[in-house]
């Protein structure tokens, strides 16, 4: 061992604090003991250390010398849960490439790639510490937390259709309207139409189009703009309200300036503008309605979906016993007086969905006041 000793002086310049130093002492100290001939045990005992640990220390003097009585990382050389590196990679090319294709790039859509790769996906959480990492995401300490909003869903899928409409600038006109109508529970898009401008005659056109393709939902739900309800301008149910009442379909609008009640399709038209940005520009109306036809074929079957657990609209949408509205012969007059009520918490909920012809029978009477949910 004396053979490769050496000064003391590097280990005393490379310890950098005092406990660093005096454990580089201790070790120092327990190391030429053992070189003067004292026993390993007696050495152990006389320092305070186990006798593993000064057999330790005999082994790292005799390997490296002075140098080898430094303290080390204590830190694992391996750590068991530690993404792959090659799995990381994957993931940053997989946000890169959502981005450039225009659907959701979040932890959520990355972690179906591997999954169809047959590769065990990380968790979300990690997912999106690999991001943050690589720069891809500004971090939002401060924004809402989603636990924190009041959720529902409709029980069966056709229960409850949601519906909304969106600006989109066309190269050759001064923009469009596209107005979709969506399901519920399944999330399905039902339909999507590109318009010039879009009146209450346009919104029916486009929900007549969903049922024929779909069938008839039991309620609507959408917010009060005008093109859906004249509930906020007058008392006489429009056009597209007596549809619905003829067809036995109950109609719901969501309260003033709560754009959160349809959250499911608001959070659509951010979906549904990522992808159109990642194209190019429509040039007509109709080049826009065949993106949206494009569009609902990949939102449908081929994205999934977070509130699904991963799957698409299209496998949660199975067979089953349809809804069937109650039909009304014509809607309810609304009085000025109860025109803009809040909901009624107390109102008995939708009945339960019965089979037979969903078609209205005029002989029927008018039961049920219009109310918002």
């Amino acid at each position: 061992m004396d053979t490769r000793q050496q000064s003391g002086t590097a280990g005393d310049n490379q310890t950098t604090s005092s406990a660093q130093r005096s454990e580089y002492l201790r070790n120092k100290a327990l190391a030429a003991a053992i070189n003067d001939g004292e026993s390993v045990a007696g050495a152990a005992r006389r320092y305070g250390v186990s006798r593993r640990w000064a057999y330790e220390i005999k082994r790292r003097w005799e390997a490296d010398g002075d140098s080898g009585l430094l303290p080390r990382s204590r830190a694992a050389r391996t750590i068991a849960n530690r993404t792959d590196a090659v799995l990381a990679s994957r993931i940053v090319e997989l946000r890169k490439q959502l981005e450039k294709d225009g659907p959701d790039a979040g932890a959520e859509s990355i972690a179906a790639g591997p999954e169809r790769e047959g590769v065990g996906p990380p968790a979300n959480s990690t997912i999106h510490r690999i991001l943050v990492s690589a720069g891809l995401v500004r971090p939002e300490p401060g924004k809402r937390p989603k636990a924190s909003y009041t959720r529902f869903e409709a029980s069966p899928p056709d229960e409850l259709w949601q519906s909304d409409f969106t600006h989109w600038p066309i190269a050759t006109v001064p923009g469009a309207v596209v107005v979709s109508w969506l399901d519920d529970r399944s999330r399905s898009l039902l339909h999507a139409r590109a318009f010039a401008t879009v009146t209450m005659d346009d919104v029916q056109a486009a929900f007549l189009q969903a049922c024929a393709e779909h069938g008839i939902p039991a309620r609507t739900l959408t917010d009060n703009g005008t093109v859906y309800t004249t509930r906020p301008i007058s008392a006489a149910p429009g056009r597209f309200e007596r549809t619905l009442a003829l067809m036995g379909v109950r109609q719901s609008n969501g309260r003033p300036c709560h754009p959160q009640t349809q959250g499911k399709i608001e959070r659509y038209h951010r979906t549904l503008k990522q992808w159109l940005s990642a194209r190019p520009p429509a040039s007509s109306i109709d080049e826009l309605n065949e993106q949206l036809a494009e569009f609902r074929h990949v939102y449908n079957e081929e994205r999934p979906h977070r509130a699904l657990g991963r799957r698409t609209p299209e496998k949660r949408t199975a067979p089953r016993a349809r809804p069937c509205p109650t039909p009304n012969s014509q809607p309810a007059r609304r009085s000025n007086s109860t025109r803009n009520k809040q909901p009624n918490r107390s109102q008995p909920p939708h009945p339960d969905p019965c089979a037979g012809n969903p078609f209205p029978r005029t002989s029927e009477p008018n039961r049920r006041e219009r109310t918002s949910p």
